[in-house]
């Protein structure tokens, strides 16, 4: 939350280094003396069409300005997170970080559908089903990848270590489904004998627990990081 009280001092600081008086910055932003009275006392907070002009008099960011304090490069990027995250709140961010995992889906699908066809893992033969698929799949990664950057707060998205180690293990076994399975069948696993089959589900089980370790610890990592923000903020 914005601190009325510091950004008010901060305000009466740049206009005193600027050596200008209260109805003095009131003329240069067309507002009363008693308005800037108001804003250093923290009783209002200027209007947010007069926080770029306000800016730009004091020669600071925004960021700076709610946050009451100049910053250096890590404290602004630190200030900026913070004013999106009260803004957006934690919950829709996740929810964006669902949204991306379905798209994800959606495409691994769709990028693997005329294959689950064959019967052999061969190229598919059906070229208007593969084209318009693996068409598809594409225009859906691009989208994924333009929304993951375009996106706020990456870091955080990715930092709730349930999420990341349920959506991390989804996507192997649906991955390893598509491997182990063509045309609905699971040919991979058929006529095998129980030493076989025993191998191929010891290393399907390797392989899911490694991959959710993985995905765990590095959300842990990210969660250490964003806690150390949140007691910065």
């Amino acid at each position: 939350m914005i601190d009325a009280k510091q950004t008010g001092r901060f305000i009466a600081q740049c206009r005193k280094e600027k050596s200008w008086t209260q109805k003095e910055l009131g003329e240069r932003l067309g507002v009363t003396d008693r308005a800037v009275s108001k804003w250093e006392t923290g009783r209002s907070l200027p209007d947010i069409s007069l926080l770029e002009p306000l800016c730009a008099l004091f020669e600071i960011s925004v960021s700076e300005l709610l946050a009451g304090q100049k910053m250096g490069a890590v404290d602004y990027k630190k200030e900026t997170d913070r004013l999106l995250m009260d803004a957006i709140g934690k919950n829709s961010l996740y929810g964006f970080q669902v949204v991306l995992y379905l798209l994800l889906v959606i495409g691994l699908f769709l990028m693997n559908f005329p294959l689950f066809l064959e019967r052999v893992c061969l190229m598919p033969r059906n070229a208007l089903v593969t084209g318009l698929c693996w068409g598809t799949s594409l225009v859906i990664y691009f989208i994924e990848i333009y929304l993951d950057k375009k996106l706020p707060l990456r870091q955080f998205r990715s930092s709730n270590v349930r999420l990341e180690g349920i959506a991390s293990g989804l996507y192997f076994l649906f991955y390893m489904a598509i491997i182990l399975s063509q045309n609905g069948r699971l040919f991979f696993i058929e006529n095998r004998s129980t030493e076989d089959l025993l191998y191929i589900g010891t290393i399907v089980a390797i392989g899911f627990v490694m991959v959710v370790v993985v995905s765990v610890f590095a959300a842990r990592r990210r969660r250490k990081e964003w806690n150390e923000w949140e007691h910065y903020k």
